[in-house]
């Protein structure tokens, strides 16, 4: 009886399977990628979001964080070390702390108007018997960021957008100088409740503001869409 043997594949013929497979990964991969971006318009939103969301929390995490370096002057220094971590210094001593400076100041002028001996001395608010300082958290950007990225990623006119943008971020900012000049007076006065006010009920309150200001500014979103279709019509 005649022994069957087993022969191996020709090189070219495995090459010419492989480089199919490839191709067809490749297309698949396309496929995929033309399906993401061909999303239903609810999807497509919702990726929007989350993009922008991404990209402004890195940059907000990226100007906040305080980085130094361990020894500025070794020569060992990496130059994309050194260069982050002076922007990052620029951005909190140009903007940043300069920010929550104005907060204390404010502050602690608006205290001073209501007889309270309050001064404000840099990012911090003083008094003989009590002290507070506006740090990171305390000067609600990241409301203001939330508020940006829903707005940024909603389908609207520029123009809706700055004006949105504008008034929401000045009635987060005003809200953020009662919050202060109230946790002020909670400390001063009433010290065994300010823990729960400053970390759970004025957060909860500073989000229900927020939330408010981008519900209406859709509704004003929509107001206009309306009137200018009447034009149109």
């Amino acid at each position: 009886m005649a022994k069957i043997r087993r022969t191996k594949r020709p090189p070219r013929i495995a090459a010419r399977e492989s480089g199919s497979d490839g191709a067809a990964r490749g297309a698949a991969a396309e496929s995929l990628w033309r399906e993401i971006f061909q999303l239903a318009p609810g999807n497509r939103l919702a990726l929007r979001f989350f993009a922008t969301f991404g990209i402004l929390a890195l940059a907000y995490f990226a100007a906040t964080l305080d980085l130094k370096l361990k020894d500025p002057e070794s020569s060992g220094v990496h130059p994309v070390a050194a260069g982050l971590t002076g922007a990052n210094q620029w951005v909190r001593q140009t903007w940043l702390e300069p920010y929550q400076r104005g907060i204390a100041a404010l502050s602690a002028a608006l205290l001073g108007a209501i007889g309270d001996e309050a001064k404000a001395q840099g990012r911090e608010i003083r008094s003989p018997a009590f002290a507070v300082t506006v740090t990171n958290g305390c000067d609600a950007i990241e409301p203001s960021l939330l508020l940006a990225v829903a707005m940024l990623s909603f389908p609207a006119l520029w123009r809706e957008k700055v004006v949105g943008l504008l008034l929401g971020m000045l009635a987060i900012a005003a809200l953020n100088i009662v919050r202060v000049v109230t946790l002020w007076l909670v400390g001063l006065h009433w010290r065994v409740a300010f823990d729960v006010i400053h970390f759970t009920i004025w957060p909860f309150l500073i989000i229900v503001l927020t939330i408010f200001v981008f519900v209406h500014w859709l509704r004003y979103v929509a107001r206009a869409r309306g009137a200018s279709a009447a034009v149109a019509a």
